[in-house]
Protein backbone atom coordinates (compact mmCIF):
# COMPACT_ATOMS: atom_id res chain seq x y z
CA UNK A 1 0.00 0.00 0.00
CA UNK A 2 1.03 3.18 -0.85
CA UNK A 3 -0.04 6.57 1.08
CA UNK A 4 -0.12 9.67 -0.95
CA UNK A 5 -1.18 13.02 0.87
CA UNK A 6 -1.93 16.21 -1.75
CA UNK A 7 -4.13 19.48 -0.76
CA UNK A 8 -6.02 21.20 -2.47
CA UNK A 9 -9.05 23.56 -2.87
CA UNK A 10 -12.58 23.03 -2.65
CA UNK A 11 -14.74 25.36 -5.09
CA UNK A 12 -18.12 26.49 -4.69
CA UNK A 13 -19.68 23.64 -6.89
CA UNK A 14 -17.55 21.18 -5.29
CA UNK A 15 -16.72 19.48 -8.34
CA UNK A 16 -12.88 18.34 -7.75
CA UNK A 17 -10.50 17.44 -10.24
CA UNK A 18 -7.36 16.64 -10.08
CA UNK A 19 -4.16 14.98 -11.79
CA UNK A 20 -2.25 12.54 -9.50
CA UNK A 21 1.13 11.22 -10.52
CA UNK A 22 1.74 8.09 -9.15
CA UNK A 23 5.03 6.74 -8.04
CA UNK A 24 6.76 3.95 -9.94
CA UNK A 25 6.76 1.36 -7.21
CA UNK A 26 2.54 0.66 -7.49
CA UNK A 27 1.85 -1.64 -9.94
CA UNK A 28 0.23 -1.05 -12.99
CA UNK A 29 -3.08 -2.51 -13.05
CA UNK A 30 -6.43 -1.99 -11.06
CA UNK A 31 -6.25 -0.59 -7.53
CA UNK A 32 -8.16 0.96 -5.06
CA UNK A 33 -8.14 4.03 -4.21
CA UNK A 34 -9.49 5.73 -0.97
CA UNK A 35 -10.24 9.80 -0.30
CA UNK A 36 -9.93 11.20 3.03
CA UNK A 37 -10.68 14.49 2.79
CA UNK A 38 -9.87 16.83 5.89
CA UNK A 39 -10.60 19.99 6.09
CA UNK A 40 -7.04 22.04 6.91
CA UNK A 41 -7.12 23.44 10.53
CA UNK A 42 -7.37 26.86 10.70
CA UNK A 43 -4.07 28.17 12.03
CA UNK A 44 -2.54 26.88 9.04
CA UNK A 45 -4.84 28.49 6.80
CA UNK A 46 -3.53 31.77 8.73
CA UNK A 47 -0.23 31.24 8.60
CA UNK A 48 -0.37 31.17 5.03
CA UNK A 49 -1.46 35.02 5.27
CA UNK A 50 1.28 35.45 8.32
CA UNK A 51 3.74 34.75 5.46
CA UNK A 52 2.75 37.56 3.92
CA UNK A 53 3.18 40.06 6.60
CA UNK A 54 6.00 42.67 5.76
CA UNK A 55 6.71 41.25 2.38
CA UNK A 56 6.55 44.61 0.67
CA UNK A 57 8.80 45.96 3.78
CA UNK A 58 12.18 46.70 0.84
CA UNK A 59 9.31 47.40 -2.05
CA UNK A 60 9.97 51.62 -3.24
CA UNK A 61 6.04 51.82 -3.59
CA UNK A 62 5.96 51.22 0.14
CA UNK A 63 8.81 53.18 1.39
CA UNK A 64 7.05 55.91 3.08
CA UNK A 65 5.01 56.01 6.35
CA UNK A 66 2.37 53.57 6.12
CA UNK A 67 -0.02 55.23 8.83
CA UNK A 68 0.60 58.32 6.23
CA UNK A 69 -0.22 56.69 3.56
CA UNK A 70 -2.73 54.83 4.84
CA UNK A 71 -4.31 57.91 5.44
CA UNK A 72 -4.08 59.74 1.66
CA UNK A 73 -5.72 56.69 0.15
CA UNK A 74 -8.55 56.70 2.87
CA UNK A 75 -9.10 60.45 1.47
CA UNK A 76 -9.08 59.74 -2.10
CA UNK A 77 -12.31 57.58 -1.29
CA UNK A 78 -14.48 60.20 0.84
Amino acid sequence: MTTIQKTIRIPADRQVHFDLTVPGGVPVGEAQVLMIISPLPVTRRRNRLARLAGCLADSPNFSRNPVELQREMRDEWE
